[in-house]
């Protein structure tokens, strides 16, 4: 796929969000705080963003961060979006 096709899609997603979320002191504390824990930065990111936002589940096809976040207390639920889509239908 070309880089434009990506940007476009990426781009076409991002207009379907209705609410944008920026990062605080406050959420790049929480990130530092799952850094520790063995989250990767940028995961690290997203679930601390989704925290503060209040998100119910946050879905990923990342094995080690699926396994890493059931050892960790968070207040959204982590799942595959496989398992999670066959619970909610």
């Amino acid at each position: 796929m070309k880089i434009t096709t990506k940007r476009n899609k990426v781009i076409e997603l991002c207009n379907m969000a209705n609410e944008k979320v920026y990062t605080t002191e406050l959420i790049a504390k929480r990130a530092d705080k799952l850094q520790s824990y063995g989250v990767k930065a940028l995961d690290s990111f997203h679930l601390a963003i989704a925290e503060s936002a209040d998100i119910d589940v946050l879905l990923t096809t990342d094995d080690r961060l699926l396994n890493l976040t059931t050892r960790l207390s968070l207040s959204l639920r982590v799942e595959n979006p496989l398992k999670w889509l066959s619970e909610v239908l």
